[in-house]
């Protein structure tokens, strides 16, 4: 009877496990009011200007992507913006960053962005003229630091009207493999037999 629900209770974990990530923030920058320099909904400029490029302009280089942010701003500064609150990570948890990126056709230059979270920093250097959006994906365990997310324009040729383009962005909480919530099932269910046979 007690190997029964010990099976019963893995399956169950192990079902849950089987879930897909959990998204924990998303940003599309399709609420936000176009324009340049732009301010946003959900971020702060801390530095610096960023452009919101709307639909169907000449500055539309990523179409039919919806709105996006350039990093480098009019008039030209390389920007950086933060969420403005942090997004409620949980110790311990993985999660995995990911958003689309590439880069203000004006230039052809090296364009570097920066961006980071709970302490980890990332750099991606985009060469040239992009084509088409790419999609970077980070992934890192919250350690307890500061879970505000950035961006940041922090290229060589700051003064060139040419930055990195964001757009896309998704925080997700990886979940625990079904494996591991069977291995943690079964451990419990030992641990109860232990302290069943010790009170026999």
């Amino acid at each position: 009877m007690f190997k029964i629900a010990l099976t019963a209770a893995a399956l169950s974990l192990g079902l849950v496990g089987a879930a897909s990530a959990a998204t924990v923030f998303t940003e599309d920058f399709e609420a936000d009011v176009a324009g340049a320099p732009s301010t946003l909904l959900n971020w702060t400029v801390v530095s610096g200007t960023i452009d919101v490029i709307p639909v169907g302009s000449s500055f539309d280089w990523y179409s039919p992507n919806g709105q996006y942010v350039d990093m480098n701003g009019s008039p030209a500064g390389p920007g950086r913006i933060e969420t403005n609150s942090g997004l409620g990570l949980v110790l311990g948890q993985s999660y995995t960053l990911t958003f689309d990126y590439g880069n203000n056709k004006n230039s052809n230059a090296v364009e570097q962005l920066t961006f980071g979270i709970d302490g980890n920093t990332w750099v991606i250097d985009i060469a040239g003229a992009i084509p088409s959006f790419l999609t970077a994906s980070f992934s890192f365990v919250f350690s307890g630091g500061s879970d505000t997310l950035f961006f940041a324009d922090t290229g060589p040729t700051p003064g060139d009207a040419g930055g990195p383009i964001i757009d896309n962005i998704s925080v997700a909480a990886v979940p625990v493999p079904a494996a591991g919530f069977l291995l943690l099932g079964a451990l419990g269910g030992l641990a109860g037999l232990r302290r069943r046979r010790k009170t026999a």
